[in-house]
C-alpha cells in the first residue's frame, strides 16, 4: 500500500471517528431534552394519577360497605348483569336437572 492509500485511509478514519463521536454527542442531548420532557409531562399528570386513585379507593371502599349509591353507572350495570346472568344459569341447571331425571327414569 503507497503513502497516498495509507493517507486517505487515515483521514477517512479519522472523519468516520469524528462523525460518530458527532452522532453520539447529539443522540446524548437529545436524550437529556426527552428526560426533561418526560419528567416535566409526568409532573403535569401526577395530580390527575392522585385523583383517580382517590376516587376509586373511595368508590372500592363505598362497595365494601354496602353503599350502593356512590357506585359508578358502569359499575351498577355490571352488577345488574351479573345477577342477571346467575338467574339464567340457575333455570338453566335446573332444566338440565329435570331432563337428566325425566331420562334416566324413563
Amino acid at each position: 500500500m503507497g503513502k497516498c492509500a495509507k493517507a486517505g485511509a487515515r483521514a477517512a478514519t479519522t472523519a468516520a471517528s469524528d462523525g460518530i463521536e458527532g452522532l453520539l454527542r447529539s443522540i446524548g442531548a437529545a436524550g437529556k431534552s426527552a428526560r426533561i420532557s418526560l419528567f416535566a409531562v409526568s409532573a403535569v399528570f401526577l395530580p390527575l394519577d392522585i385523583y383517580t386513585m382517590v376516587t376509586s379507593a373511595m368508590e372500592i371502599d363505598s362497595h365494601r360497605r354496602g353503599n350502593r349509591d356512590n357506585e359508578p353507572e358502569a359499575v351498577k350495570k355490571l352488577l345488574g348483569l351479573a345477577d342477571e346472568l346467575e338467574k339464567e344459569i340457575d333455570q338453566m341447571l335446573r332444566v338440565v336437572h329435570e331432563y337428566n331425571i325425566n331420562c334416566l327414569y324413563l
